[in-house]
């Protein structure tokens, strides 16, 4: 699931997100330990099925059809409003969760830990787009 482009495939990202969702659900603190250790061996057939399907489905697909996806234009956009959208909701739920652990919770160490990583995802995000608009 390496992509040396830069942008993945639609069947490469919903793979990626299956993984991450099976890892997280395998690491969850906030499930009983029982529940998670009955849930490891689904956890892994899903992994192995999620990996199976990566191959079968990317060696069925041709490399001419892979690669044009991947430098189509409407499809790059569409990923690009995503993570746009996705970036915005995070905003809006870090700001909300650090008003509800700050002003109801008056925990404020966790609060200001999520205010400080909300500047530095600004911060970050600011020097990619100056370097990027520098390079082009």
């Amino acid at each position: 699931m390496i992509n040396t482009t830069g942008y993945n495939t639609l069947l490469e990202q919903g793979l990626s997100c299956i993984t991450m969702l099976a890892l997280g659900i395998s690491n969850a603190p906030f499930i009983p330990r029982d529940i998670r250790l009955r849930l490891t061996p689904v956890i892994i057939a899903v992994l192995i099925l999620a990996l199976l399907a990566y191959f079968y489905l990317n060696n069925k697909r041709s490399k001419e059809d892979i690669e044009r996806e991947e430098r189509d234009e409407r499809n790059k956009m569409i990923l690009e409003k995503s993570v746009w959208y996705c970036r915005q909701a995070e905003d809006w739920l870090l700001l909300v969760l650090f008003a509800i652990l700050g002003l109801y919770f008056q925990k404020y160490e966790v609060a200001y830990t999520l205010f400080w990583f909300m500047i530095g995802r600004f911060l970050l995000t600011f020097g990619i787009r100056w370097w990027l608009n520098r390079k082009y």
